[in-house]
C-alpha cells in the first residue's frame, strides 16, 4: 500500500509505466468534474472508474482483494476512510473469487484504517485487502485500475 499526495506521484511513476500514464491523466483532467462511468486510457490494461455513492459505517465495509489489478483510489470531494489488512492474513471469505469483476470479499476486520483526502491517493496491490467507502454522506471518487 502507498499513501501520498498526487503532487508527489513522480516518486513512484518509474516503478510501472502505467503509473505515469494514470497520474498524467489525473493531472491533465479534473476527475471531480467527470460524470460517473468508466474512462479507458489503455483499454482494459488501464482505466478509471468514477463513482458516487453513500458512505458506509466502518462495520459495514467489507474487505476486498483483487488478483489482476492494482487500485489507485482518489477521493474527489470529501475525505474517505479505508480499512486495510494484509491479504495473507485473511481467513473469512464471504464467497468465491469473481473472475469477471476481479474481486473477492472477506468478513475479516481491518487491522488499520487510513483517511484519504482530496488531492491524495492510496494505491492497493493484490497483497493489500482494503475496505473502502467509509464516510459520512456522499462520496465521489476515482478508482484507477492498472492491470498487473
Amino acid at each position: 500500500m502507498i499513501l501520498d499526495a498526487i503532487e508527489n506521484s513522480t516518486l513512484i511513476e518509474d516503478v510501472n509505466p502505467r503509473f505515469k500514464k494514470a497520474f498524467d491523466y489525473i493531472k491533465r483532467n479534473n476527475p471531480a468534474s467527470l460524470p460517473p462511468g468508466v474512462i479507458e486510457i489503455d483499454g482494459k490494461d488501464l482505466y478509471i472508474s468514477i463513482s458516487e455513492f453513500d458512505g458506509k459505517q466502518a462495520d459495514e465495509a467489507l474487505l476486498e482483494t483483487h488478483r489482476k489489478y492494482i487500485d489507485i483510489q482518489i477521493p474527489l470531494e470529501t475525505e474517505e476512510t479505508i480499512g486495510w489488512k494484509r491479504s495473507s492474513a485473511l481467513s473469512s471469505p464471504t464467497g468465491e473469487y469473481c473472475e469477471q469483476d476481479d474481486i473477492r470479499f472477506y468478513a475479516d476486520r481491518p487491522t488499520a484504517y487510513i483517511t484519504v483526502a482530496p488531492g491524495e491517493y492510496v494505491m492497493f496491490f493484490p497483497e493489500d485487502a482494503h475496505a473502502p467507502g467509509i464516510a459520512h454522506g456522499r462520496i465521489k471518487k476515482a478508482v484507477i485500475k492498472i492491470k498487473i
